[in-house]
């Protein structure tokens, strides 16, 4: 079985090509950039998804049994208008054109994102969103887009994905804690989310994809761990667990002040790298618990075997040798 997994070179990409070699797949993957492992260069094929003659020729030619597509852009970047997200709608219409072209294919995962809510929203179905970033309703054209087609498709929203391979903003998030830099908060004061270590997020997505359970077609899934993570003790657990004393606490006041200074110092003066400002502030006091989670973990039928602590020395691990920090 041939499996194409678009984005393959990044974070959640990277774990994925590695489950799908291991399983015994054989692999194709398309992205713009090469892959970060060398072994999987033999895999890659360098494909922009918004060019929509290259895709539609180098999907017919490799005629796969299944899609994963997870080439997108993700950061929150973009304040001025959609255009800048492109990849997130003018290419998944390619690739869902593309995919309908396929006599064979079994299935195709495509991925959106939890952000199609703005966070602590509910939704009440599949069809309501309530999207806060432009990034947001990008991946609300994603999911509109692949609606309209009527082979088998499954649309995946990752919640919080962190571990080896990860970038911006767990990866921040952990170099700032191991640097003595960041400033925890009281834990009842602290977020409390849900949050997907990639490792068990790829095999979700790979259940997903090779389940014979027909009531997954056209339905989507979050993909996450079932036990929330409260912020300041991942903090905590981090430096513990990296030999490290516990991250200063600071009251809450003290670090909404020092969110205002950041804030005056990035719009005032163009200073980004100070470690506290209102987005951080907010994410580190919002909850966002996604209770839909348990019914992915029904569906994949899929409980991890680690334990939040050997998923963070894993972690710590891949930092140190990948010389990252």
């Amino acid at each position: 079985m041939k499996v194409l997994v678009t984005g393959g070179s990044g974070f959640i990409g990277t774990n994925m090509i590695s489950l799908l070699v291991e399983q015994g797949f054989d692999v194709v993957n398309y992205d713009i950039r090469k892959p970060t492992l060398d072994s999987h260069l033999k895999f890659w094929f360098e494909v922009d998804i918004c060019d929509k003659s290259k895709i539609a020729i180098s999907i017919e030619k490799d005629n796969p049994d299944y899609i994963i597509h997870l080439a997108a852009r993700t950061d929150l970047n973009e304040k001025s208008n959609l255009d800048g997200y492109k990849a997130n709608i003018d290419g998944v219409r390619n690739i869902m054109d593309s995919a309908g072209s396929l006599i064979e294919l079994k299935r195709i995962i495509v991925a959106s994102s939890m952000l199609v809510c703005q966070l602590g929203y509910t939704p009440s179905g599949f069809d309501d969103y309530a999207p806060n970033s432009l990034y947001g309703e990008s991946k609300v054209h994603t999911e509109k887009i692949v609606k309209e087609y009527s082979f088998d498709w499954i649309i995946v929203r990752p919640t919080s994905i962190w571990g080896p391979w990860f970038g911006e903003p767990y990866k921040n998030f952990f170099d700032l804690v191991i640097k003595g830099l960041y400033f925890n908060i009281p834990v009842k004061y602290a977020s409390t989310k849900t949050y997907g270590y990639v490792e068990n997020t790829c095999i979700q997505i790979f259940n997903l994809l090779i389940t014979e359970d027909l009531s997954v077609k056209h339905n989507y899934f979050y993909l996450g761990d079932i036990e929330p993570i409260n912020i300041a003790d991942w903090a905590i657990r981090i430096r513990r667990l990296n030999n490290q004393s516990k991250p200063i606490t600071m009251p809450k006041w003290l670090l909404k002040l020092a969110a205002k200074v950041g804030d005056i110092l990035k719009l005032k003066f163009q200073i980004h790298k100070f470690p506290m400002n209102s987005f951080r502030y907010k994410n580190m006091t919002t909850n966002n618990i996604i209770e839909d989670i348990k019914r992915t973990i029904k569906f994949t039928n899929y409980i991890p075997d680690k334990n939040i602590d050997q998923e963070i020395s894993i972690t710590l691990n891949w930092i140190k040798n990948n010389n990252k920090i």
